[in-house]
């Protein structure tokens, strides 16, 4: 780099990309557990090629959390209300929340250092008998994987959660 007419010393930044966690993908057939606080959870899924039902069986023990599911394109295929196997009230209004993603390499949720504001509504929730139910969508046929994202909304401390894939059974053409 010259400065005033003359070379100065240059110096080299190496950045060791292998140190920065990456989220990767589960296959459809996975589970996940996680627990912990305030904070949106995000996580990958490969949903594969073949068609029909897709999505996830969930369970959310007691603290109500928000199990959200879209494409790649960042579109809406399916959500829950705010469920947990017990009535607990959830504080509406707007939260800054962390945003951990997934890597799973370490197995583990990763704070992203990103922030993501949430609008929470106090009356979008639902007591499910031990916290468990399906969310699901009408997966197409595709020629090359489709990959969904989870979103699971903590709005309180003391949230857990556990999820397993439900991967399209239809027939691969």
């Amino acid at each position: 780099i010259g400065v005033g007419g003359q070379w100065s010393n240059v110096s080299t930044i190496t950045i060791n990309y292998e140190a920065i966690p990456k989220p990767t993908e589960i296959e459809c057939d996975a589970s996940v557990t996680a627990s912990g606080g305030l904070g949106v959870y995000r996580l990958t899924m490969n949903m594969g090629t073949r068609g029909g039902d897709a999505g996830i069986k969930y369970t959310a023990y007691g603290v109500p959390d928000k199990f959200v599911l879209t494409d790649s394109d960042g579109n809406l295929l399916t959500q829950t209300k705010y469920v947990g196997s017990q009535e607990t009230p959830i504080s509406g209004g707007t939260k800054q929340m962390d945003v951990y993603e997934y890597n799973n390499e370490t197995k583990e949720f990763v704070n992203t250092g990103r922030k993501e504001t949430v609008i929470v509504d106090p009356d979008d929730q639902e007591v499910k008998p031990n916290g468990e139910g399906e969310l699901t969508y009408n997966k197409q046929h595709t020629d090359s994987a489709q990959v969904i994202t989870i979103s699971v909304y903590g709005t309180q401390t003391g949230t857990a959660w556990a999820l397993s894939g439900i991967c399209p059974t239809g027939i691969d053409e």
